[in-house]
C-alpha cells in the first residue's frame, strides 16, 4: 500500500507545518518556563533507571538549581521529538542515520553485555554460551521499539539459519524473563535488565574472547541555541558520563551489575548509587 500521486506531493508540507507547530510550542515552553532551568531528555527502556540515577547525579550535584525531565519512550518518537525540538536530548540506541550528519552530536554512553535466559531454565546455566548455539531455540521478543529486538534478530540472523520467533510478544523485558522460564521461549537481554535473582550466561559468539554487547550512545543537536544549562550538560556527556558508567562493577566474572538488597540500586565501584533529582515526564 502506497500513497496517491496527490499524497506524495502534501505529505512533505504536512510534516513541515506539523514539526513547525511542534518547534512552536516547544519555544513557547521555554518562555513560559524561563525561569527554570529544565533539560528534557527522552530515555529508551534499554537504560535502565538505576543507570540514569549514575548517568545524572554527579551532573545534578554540580548543577543544584538544574532539574532533567525524563520521558520514556520508544525510538522513533524520540527522535521526532528531538528534531522538532521538544526534547534536548535522547538517550538509547539511536539512529545511526542521524549521527554521521554535521548536525548532531553522538557519544557512546553505554556498552552493556547480553545475556541468555534458556527456555524452561531450571538447571544452573552454564558461565558462557556459543551465540551459534542458540540459532535452533524458540525466541520471545518485544515489540521493536528500544532497539533490542532488531539487534537481537541481526545477531542470530549473522549466526545461521533464519530466526525462530515466537509468534507473540513481551510488552517489558520481565515478561520475557516469566515467559522463558515457564517454556514459552528463550531471550536474550541486556545484562542488567535481568532480576537479580536469575543466573543467566554471556552470549558470545564463536570463537570471539568478549560478549556481544548492546550499545545506547546519547544524541543531540550540535550548534542549535540551548540554554546554558543543556550547554553544560552536553559536555558532561561527553567528557565525564562515559568514566561513570565505565566504573560500573561487573562481580566475580558476573555479567549483572552489582545490586544492594536494600535498595535495589545499581552500584559504581561498589558504593551504592545515592538517589538522583530525575523527574519522570
Amino acid at each position: 500500500m502506497r500513497p496517491s500521486d496527490f499524497g506524495q506531493d502534501l505529505l512533505p508540507n504536512i510534516l513541515k507545518v506539523l514539526n513547525a507547530q511542534a518547534a512552536r510550542v516547544a519555544r513557547a515552553r521555554q518562555l513560559v518556563e524561563a525561569d527554570r532551568q529544565l533539560i528534557r531528555i527522552g530515555v529508551s527502556s534499554l537504560i535502565g533507571l538505576a543507570t540514569l540515577d549514575l548517568l545524572t547525579e554527579p551532573f545534578l550535584r554540580d548543577n543544584p538549581k538544574t532539574e532533567i525531565v525524563v520521558r520514556a519512550m520508544n525510538l522513533a518518537e524520540m527522535t521526532q521529538m528531538l528534531q522538532s525540538g521538544q526534547l534536548v536530548f535522547v538517550f538509547g540506541r539511536v539512529a545511526q542515520d542521524l549521527a554521521p550528519s554535521p548536525e548532531w552530536q553522538m557519544v557512546r554512553l553505554h556498552h552493556e553485555p547480553l545475556v541468555h535466559v534458556g527456555k524452561g531454565q531450571t538447571a544452573v546455566p552454564l558461565a558462557e554460551v556459543v551465540l551459534a548455539d542458540l540459532v535452533a531455540e524458540t525466541f520471545v521478543l518485544v515489540p521493536d521499539a528500544c532497539g533490542l529486538t532488531r539487534t537481537t534478530c541481526a545477531l542470530l540472523q549473522a549466526s545461521g539459519p533464519a530466526l525462530r520467533e515466537y509468534p507473540g510478544q513481551a510488552m517489558i523485558y520481565r515478561v520475557l524473563q516469566d515467559w522463558a522460564r515457564i517454556g514459552v521461549g528463550s531471550a536474550i537481554l541486556p545484562a542488567s535488565r535481568v532480576e537479580p535473582a536469575t543466573r543467566a550466561p554471556i552470549v558470545l559468539f564463536c570463537g570471539q574472547s568478549g560478549g556481544v554487547a548492546i550499545t545506547c550512545h546519547a544524541l543531540w543537536r550540535s550548534g542549535a541555541e540551548r540554554p546554558p544549562e543543556a550547554d553544560r550538560f552536553a559536555w558532561f556527556l561527553s567528557e565525564v558520563a562515559p568514566a561513570i558508567l565505565a566504573g560500573l562493577v561487573w562481580p566475580g566474572g558476573s555479567v549483572r551489575p552489582r545490586f544492594t538488597p536494600a535498595t535495589a540500586s545499581l552500584c559504581w565501584r561498589g558504593e551504592p548509587a545515592p538517589p538522583a533529582r530525575v523527574v519522570k515526564w
